[in-house]
This record gives C-alpha cells, sequence and structure tokens, in this order.
C-alpha cells in the first residue's frame, strides 16, 4: 500500500499519557490485539462512525508511515469487506506524529479539521 500519512483516532485520555510516556503503545484493545489499528484517509471518517460515535473527547493523530516503516503491515480486515488496513506492531514513537487534531462531534458526526484529505 502506498501512503505518506495514516491516522489513529484515540482518546484525549490515552493521548495525554502517550505524551507524558513520549510514545503511543495503543488502546486496551489494541493491546489486546496485538498491534495498533490505523486508517488512511479514505477509511478514517468510517472508522470515527463505527467505532467512535457519539464520542466528545476524540482526537485524531496523523502518523507519517516513514517514520513506522518497520513496524507498519497491511493487513485484511475481515469486518469490512478484507479491505486493507495500517496497523503498527509495536509503538507509535512522539517523533512519527506529524500533527493532532480534535474532532468536535455535532449532531452529523465528528468533524474533520480542514487539512485532512476528504
Amino acid at each position: 500500500m502506498e501512503a505518506k500519512e495514516i491516522y489513529k483516532l484515540v482518546s484525549q485520555k490515552e493521548w495525554s499519557g502517550a505524551q507524558e510516556a513520549g510514545e503511543y503503545s495503543g488502546s486496551e484493545l489494541d493491546k489486546k490485539d496485538g498491534f495498533i489499528h490505523l486508517s488512511t484517509a479514505s477509511q478514517c471518517k468510517q472508522t470515527a462512525r463505527l467505532h467512535y460515535g457519539g464520542r466528545e473527547d476524540v482526537l485524531l493523530v496523523e502518523v507519517s508511515t516513514e517514520k513506522v516503516r518497520r513496524s507498519l503491515r497491511w493487513d485484511p480486515a475481515p469486518s469490512r469487506n478484507n479491505e486493507l488496513f495500517p496497523h503498527i506492531y509495536g509503538v507509535i514513537p512522539m517523533d512519527a506524529v506529524t500533527r493532532v487534531a480534535p474532532l468536535p462531534l455535532t449532531a452529523d458526526g465528528h468533524t474533520f479539521p480542514s487539512w485532512f484529505p476528504s
């Protein structure tokens, strides 16, 4: 797969912990599954709807694929028609994070920042 950036949706609390630790080691689900779930730009809005609907504490974290290439794998997701999703087998170091933005919740769902590819 080709993508310069991939995206992780996280709670503000999770992100605060990652900033203190100097790396993001994943959510409880990520830890259970053995890898960090991420999305491409084209997958991210559906991921927000399916897994973060109604939540007001969500942040969008943009990650450079170049900085995580050694731990990045593209795996099929059976729940999403075996579409390939980016997974990090390890942690996301802070120097791989290029941008972070809140995703305000509106009646229509989360509002993505103006810089986000649509």
